[in-house]
């Protein structure tokens, strides 16, 4: 069994609450709620009218133009906090440490945007009495993004991290307050 330690040796954080680690940690200690009304899609594609959305995030801090347009925002989200633990922890990764780096996210979702943005591309069809999902032009890469786990990758690229990627779920429970 391999007994290396592990060693936290810088955060980073977007969330609600703030873009980065000293504004989230000021609305925590501040009792800051991160809840809003929904502005990321129109009013009336849920039963809800509050979220706990990311505000004022600008993934161009991070990611050039191109790169903004190839991944979805929940992939900006984790990188921009992976590139934030980095310099927090005042890392320079060189080809030799770069084995010995990994990273670990909290996610609860996916690529919530990417899901929406295929959703009118693959519809259900009654065949013979049977429904079949017919893709029409789906995107396979906008269909990886689903779920919350294709953060780790991304991140670990982009601080060329070689070691282990490990995303876990931070999904709270749901009742019913989506029927």
């Amino acid at each position: 069994m391999d007994n290396r330690r592990v060693v936290v040796t810088g955060i980073g954080a977007v969330t609600p609450l703030g873009n980065d680690i000293a504004t989230t940690w000021d609305g925590i200690i501040n009792g800051r709620s991160g809840l809003g009304p929904i502005t990321r899609f129109p009013e009336g594609v849920l039963p809800v009218k509050y979220a706990a959305e990311v505000k004022n995030f600008d993934p161009l801090k991070y990611f050039d133009g191109k790169e903004v347009r190839r991944t979805d925002i929940f992939e900006q989200y984790g990188v921009a906090a992976a590139r934030q633990a980095v310099d927090d922890a005042g890392l320079v990764i060189t080809p030799e440490l770069s084995e010995d780096v990994g990273v670990v996210i909290g996610s609860s979702v996916g690529g919530f945007t990417s899901m929406l943005a295929q959703y009118d591309i693959l519809r259900t069809v009654n065949v013979d009495g049977r429904d079949v999902a017919v893709p029409k032009g789906t995107n396979v890469i906008e269909a990886a993004r689903l779920v919350e786990g294709a953060t780790g990758a991304p991140c670990a690229a982009a601080g060329r991290f070689q070691d282990r990627a490990v995303v876990m779920s931070t999904a709270a429970a749901v009742r019913d307050s989506m029927r």
